[in-house]
C-alpha cells in the first residue's frame, strides 16, 4: 500500500504546474474578434489529488473555480471542487492525457471550448503546460 501511495504521488507530481489554451479568436457578427483564454494552475498535492484552480475569461465570460486532479487509469481527471457555476461537486470538466510521452490531450467532458462548439471529443495541443 505504501509503494502505491509513493507512485501515486509521484505520478501527481509531473502534473503541478500552470497550463494555457488561447481558443483560436472568432470573428463577431459587430466585426471585432472574440477571444477566451483558459488558466489552469495545480500546485497542491494533498489526499492522493493535486489542488489548484481553473480560470476562463474572454467575450462576456469569467470563471474561475476551485479544482482538483485524481488519476484515473492513464489521464488525471480534473474536476470542480464544488457545486457552483451550474456544476456539480466533482463533475469531471476535462481530462489530460500524454500522447507519445510529450504531446498533451484534453477529453473534454462537462467543459468544452466556448468559441467554437465542436462535436470532437479530444484535442491534441489545446493547453500547454508552461512551467
Amino acid at each position: 500500500m505504501l509503494t502505491f501511495t509513493s507512485c501515486e504521488k509521484n505520478n501527481l507530481q509531473k502534473w503541478k504546474g500552470n497550463y494555457l489554451f488561447f481558443e483560436e479568436p472568432v470573428k463577431a457578427l459587430a466585426d471585432y474578434y472574440q477571444v477566451m483564454n483558459w488558466e489552469l494552475k495545480l500546485d497542491s498535492l494533498a489526499d492522493e489529488k493535486i489542488y489548484g484552480n481553473l480560470k476562463i475569461n474572454g467575450q462576456q465570460t469569467f470563471v474561475d473555480i476551485a479544482v482538483y486532479g485524481k488519476i484515473e487509469g492513464e489521464k488525471l481527471s480534473i474536476k470542480s471542487l464544488s457545486s457552483e457555476d451550474n456544476l456539480d461537486k466533482n463533475e469531471t470538466l476535462f481530462q489530460f492525457s500524454y500522447v507519445k510521452d510529450s504531446v498533451l490531450k484534453t477529453t473534454w467532458q462537462k467543459f468544452q471550448p466556448k468559441l467554437k462548439r465542436s462535436s470532437q471529443e479530444n484535442c491534441l495541443r489545446c493547453f500547454s503546460k508552461v512551467n
